[in-house]
């Protein structure tokens, strides 16, 4: 069955009558495309240098763990010590609704537990289980003010549903998994796609628990059948990929505007 696709009208209107920006930062020629779609900008204002935030996946931006040194520190030091980390970023819901209920099922720590992994739980401020540095078990909530980005290489999986996080950690190509227990309700109620979701997904989509645990346990135990889906996706999402340069882009197209 396709997905649906759908932009509920009020953010149509509000990208209508908001300010424009100048310029718009992006990856690729496709990348440039849809945020023409979203935006309702011009070619001349979408410049191709990539996200500088990126460059952290490769760990050699200096003092980029500044802002988050103690959840850095701890989950570094989970990886040295062997752990397997996962890492769960849903995207907001603009209903508010608790959507996290599922990281109290006992099978997922007993799946946990027996793979020796760790699931760091990165929750929107807003979200109702976001808690500050709070291991629980072989659950890691970080602090609601860290950024995830310099971590992000730590980690051997990604867990979440709509965020446009998956982009990003298409870099890492580590496994992910796109819960989307509530697909049909976020596209009604809720922010909804500028473009079919499927045509996105690299990995397995489970609308149940159930099923949610059970691809979590075929990755922890080390299946990945999406490795030719992650690099067709990063050829298309990425002109620069993993070259750590795109600061240095952003720097010199900043220059050329004098």
């Amino acid at each position: 069955k396709k997905f649906q696709t759908t932009r509920p009208l009020i953010y149509k209107v509000w990208n209508f009558c908001r300010q424009k920006d100048d310029f718009y930062i992006v990856n690729s020629p496709y990348n440039a495309w849809y945020m023409k779609s979203a935006f309702i900008t011009t070619d001349e204002q979408q410049v191709i240098t990539g996200y500088p935030r990126l460059d952290a996946l490769q760990g050699d931006v200096k003092n980029s763990e500044l802002f988050l040194e103690e959840d850095y520190n701890a989950i570094k030091s989970l990886k040295e010590q062997g752990y397997k980390l996962l890492i769960y970023m849903p995207t907001w819901r603009d209903t508010g609704e608790d959507i996290s209920g599922w990281l109290k099922n006992p099978k997922l720590h007993e799946i946990l537990k027996e793979s020796k992994t760790i699931l760091i739980c990165k929750l929107h401020p807003a979200d109702k289980n976001c808690s500050e540095n709070k291991k629980d078990g072989n659950l890691y909530f970080m602090n609601k003010a860290s950024d995830v980005y310099p971590i992000l290489r730590f980690t051997d999986g990604l867990i979440t549903d709509y965020s446009s996080v998956f982009m990003d950690y298409l870099l890492t190509d580590k496994p992910m998994i796109y819960y989307i227990f509530d697909f049909d309700r976020y596209v009604e109620q809720c922010r909804g796609f500028i473009r079919p979701f499927e045509e996105y997904v690299a990995g397995e989509a489970p609308k149940t628990e159930q099923d949610l645990l059970s691809a979590i346990e075929r990755v922890v135990h080390g299946e990945d059948n999406y490795k030719e889906r992650r690099k067709e996706l990063r050829t298309r999402f990425f002109t620069y990929e993993n070259d750590g340069k795109n600061c240095e882009r952003f720097v010199e197209w900043i220059k050329s505007l004098k």
